[in-house]
């Protein structure tokens, strides 16, 4: 979880980001914009949703997720080709 990867710390109820936490948004944001997007990540919830509800296969998610849906979405392998070779 973010608590034991200690990318956050509670104070009461709130939970605090820790600055490696900072500083792990801030590469993402820089280098890989389109996975901290929120309409991205919140397609990616839906996904989830129905993986964990079994109307989805997860092989088929993580397949699309990593080599990319032929349409919008590259898919992880590119982005990070493309930022290895920048």
């Amino acid at each position: 979880t973010i608590l034991e990867r200690e990318y956050v710390w509670r104070q009461g109820k709130a939970l605090v980001p820790t600055f490696t936490a900072q500083v792990l948004t801030l590469f993402l944001k820089e280098h890989f914009r389109k996975l901290v997007e929120l309409d991205f990540t919140g397609v990616i919830e839906e996904d989830l949703d129905l993986i964990s509800n079994g109307e989805m296969q997860r092989l088929a998610f993580l397949r699309e997720f990593y080599f990319g849906d032929g349409k919008d979405w590259p898919g992880l392998e590119s982005l990070v080709e493309r930022e290895k070779e920048q």
